[in-house]
């Protein structure tokens, strides 16, 4: 048999250490080199804008350049403010003109009171009153509600303010009463305020009927005394051309009363659509 041969004892760590050390460094230098990467440049920096060489355009307009200042900012709520103030003061004076206007004519009318009295004339007359005092209370209803908090004013409300300011005060002058001669327009002054109402209804129909807030009552009052006013204004038309200048017979007058009866109608839906439903187009909450 053979002996297999004993392992010889092992050799001290430090020594392999130093044996290992010349084949780590020969693999070192035939290993290959990673080459570190290369960073992009960096961008430029970004230079900031030029100031601009021209001066800004000018926001003086004609009117500021006379003034010589720049226009400034438009100020909505001042400017609400001062057309309201406006609209108030230009009812006030309409209001107050037509109540001069009917409080100087009681005295006048009162001391042509006597027994032999006509007819006609006290029907010419009392009608006259009457479309007076439409004019008036229509005029006072439309413009109520400015002192509201609710209140906004629409596009076109102070023009149609005082255009049916003009045409009451022209119709309550043509009637009679600027002057309190009632004969110095006969028929005609029936022509003139048939046709100012008819004017009032139908252009305040036109201006305000495609808002948002727009009352159909109220539409359709105004369309009503329209057309009444209108068949009025061309029934005077015909009876002036008929009779002339002179005085026309009862049934003419008892016409014009049949109408203001329509028109007074159409003026009570109106208040109550504006008082109990809302004020301009606002409706009121139902409970």
């Amino acid at each position: 048999m053979t002996e297999t041969p004993k392992p010889g004892p092992a050799a001290p760590a430090g020594k392999l250490a130093e044996e290992e050390k010349p084949k780590l460094a020969a693999a070192a230098r035939t290993a290959p080199v990673t080459p570190e990467p290369v960073k992009p440049p960096a961008p430029p920096p970004v230079a900031a804008p030029a100031p601009p060489t021209t001066e800004p355009p000018s926001t003086r307009t004609l009117f500021w350049r006379l003034m010589n200042q720049d226009r400034p900012d438009k100020k909505t709520d001042t400017r609400e403010t001062f057309i309201k103030g406006l609209q108030k003061l230009l009812v006030a004076g309409t209001m107050g003109a037509l109540f001069t206007a009917l409080v100087r004519s009681i005295p006048v009318s009162v001391g042509q009171i006597s027994k032999d009295y006509d007819v006609n004339y006290t029907l010419d007359l009392a009608v006259r009153y009457l479309y007076l005092l439409w004019l008036l209370a229509y005029f006072v209803i439309t413009n109520t509600g400015f002192d509201e908090k609710d209140y906004q004013r629409v596009k076109g409300d102070f023009s149609y303010d005082i255009g049916q300011s003009i045409g009451t005060l022209f119709a309550a002058a043509w009637l009679g009463f600027a002057s309190a001669n009632f004969q110095l327009h006969q028929l005609s002054a029936y022509l003139v305020t048939n046709l100012v109402i008819f004017v009032i209804c139908f252009w305040a129909h036109w201006w305000f009927k495609s808002l948002p807030t727009a009352t159909p009552g109220v539409a359709r009052m105004r369309k009503f005394g329209g057309v009444v006013s209108l068949l009025a204004a061309i029934f005077a038309a015909a009876a002036w051309c008929y009779f002339g200048g002179g005085i026309p017979p009862t049934w003419v007058y008892a016409a014009f009363g049949a109408c203001w009866l329509l028109l007074t109608f159409a003026l009570a839906s109106y208040i109550r659509i504006r008082v109990d439903v809302g004020i301009h187009g606002k409706a009121a909450e139902r409970k």
